[in-house]
């Protein structure tokens, strides 16, 4: 065995590990669900082929995530765009020939992490839309006598966004409450978006957390753009951040 063969043996060995629990294997692979835990799929032989099963982790993952998880419609999706099938809430591969294990393993393991990514980043749009229209009617009650839009389509420096709970200033300026939820995917996707709108000096920048409990370290770097409240916090502290 080569050197470079030595190096690729013990890279594969860190990535990805087995044990044994009675009759089957479990096998954890480098395919990580939407909480960052690795996918570990068991896997049982028979005399000629083997059966592989997510063991019901992904469909695990998106109820204990979600309020409202629609994994089952995805699961079904991602099972058959990777060639394996979707019963009792697990996602499976049946009478796998030995030689076509991996290709099983790879397959699993991709299926239950992509129908749960999905599950949940359309569990986090329907949150955002309802909690956008609480924020929305919160910005209307603070400033009654002025022009509120749910959406306006703002410049940045590089690029033009449609930002959300939108009041019309004077003098061409506007503040926006942008909402943000605690997920990594919306953490950064608005960090994005508030950091081009920052250059824009007629914008007053608002991310708006369900909650200040939810502003978590990963969180707090949108601070650096905008400033950080709760949704529900009173009408004084919204007012306030227009100045």
């Amino acid at each position: 065995m080569s050197r470079l063969d030595q190096i690729a043996e013990e890279a594969l060995k860190a990535i990805a590990f087995t044990h044994r629990d009675g009759e089957t294997v479990l096998v954890s692979v480098p395919v990580r669900y939407p909480s960052g835990s690795l996918a570990t799929l068991e896997i049982s032989a028979g005399h000629n082929e083997v059966f592989v099963s997510d063991r019901g982790m992904g469909y695990w993952e998106a109820e204990s995530l979600c309020a409202e998880s629609s994994f089952d419609k995805f699961a079904r999706d991602e099972a058959r765009r990777f060639g394996v099938r979707y019963e009792a809430h697990s996602i499976i591969a049946i009478k796998v020939p030995i030689a076509a294990t991996a290709g099983a393993i790879v397959a699993v393991a991709n299926a239950s992490a992509s129908a749960a990514a999905k599950a949940v980043a359309e569990d986090g749009e329907k949150k955002e839309v309802f909690k956008n229209r609480q924020i929305y009617d919160k910005v209307r009650l603070a400033f009654p006598d002025m022009h509120v839009h749910e959406a306006v389509i703002l410049p940045g420096e590089r690029a033009t966004w449609k930002a959300h709970n939108v009041v019309e200033l004077h003098r061409g300026r506007y503040a926006v409450f942008e909402p943000v939820s605690k997920h990594a995917n919306s953490i950064s996707s608005k960090f994005l978006m508030l950091s081009d709108l920052f250059k824009n000096s007629n914008l007053r920048l608002n991310a708006v957390f369900e909650s200040l409990n939810d502003i978590d370290p990963k969180a707090q770097i949108i601070g650096e753009v905008a400033h950080l409240m709760g949704a529900d916090e009173p009408v004084e502290i919204y007012q306030a951040n227009v100045a």
